[in-house]
């Protein structure tokens, strides 16, 4: 399995937080996605691809399946990005992290993000147990996931960066993360 959170960081340099909002994918998430297709392509066969509903994840996923000759893409709701309520679209250019993260706490809670992020892992795990897969979902749900599962902060991993993890929590030969935010 691969989950691959989409877009890149905006050409203007302006922060915003997208959350759950329509924010689409950019330019430079299109040439990640196609950096990580490359890379993805290398690593063996897929058989199935699943991604969050919103269209940076999905319009991520079809690039990535298409060169990985993944015929369709199935949309899990339980994938999506974590809500951040108020803060969805906020601009937090200039913003230090203590700032940012309280403004981010106002939405959904660690706790939902990961037992939603669990529950689809797990449900992709027992319907698929022998396949090959990949996930397109979103970087806070993943590194929220990756801190539940390893219990310690996962830190914010760079853009096209992969990593991996192992079969704990996903069967198969582990797992491939490209990051791309």
């Amino acid at each position: 399995m691969g989950a691959v959170p989409p877009w890149g960081n905006r050409a203007d340099q302006i922060w915003s937080v997208a959350g759950q909002g329509g924010i689409p994918l950019n330019n430079t998430g299109r040439q990640q996605a196609l950096a990580a297709a490359e890379e993805l392509a290398g690593a063996g066969q897929r058989h199935m691809a699943f991604s969050s509903t919103l269209g940076r994840a999905s319009e991520t996923a079809r690039v990535i399946s298409t060169r990985l000759g993944v015929d369709a893409v199935a949309e899990v709701p339980a994938l999506v990005e974590r809500g951040y309520g108020s803060a969805e679209g906020a601009n937090i250019t200039g913003f230090d992290e203590v700032t940012k993260r309280s403004l981010m706490e106002g939405g959904e809670s660690v706790k939902s993000v990961v037992s939603r992020g669990t529950a689809a892992f797990d449900w992709l795990k027992s319907v698929y147990p022998e396949l090959r897969i990949v996930i397109f979902s979103h970087g806070t749900l993943i590194r929220l996931l990756f801190s539940d599962l390893y219990g310690k902060e996962h830190l914010r991993v760079a853009n096209a960066e992969v990593t991996e993890f192992g079969v704990n929590l996903i069967q198969g030969a582990g797992v491939r993360v490209p990051q791309l935010h």
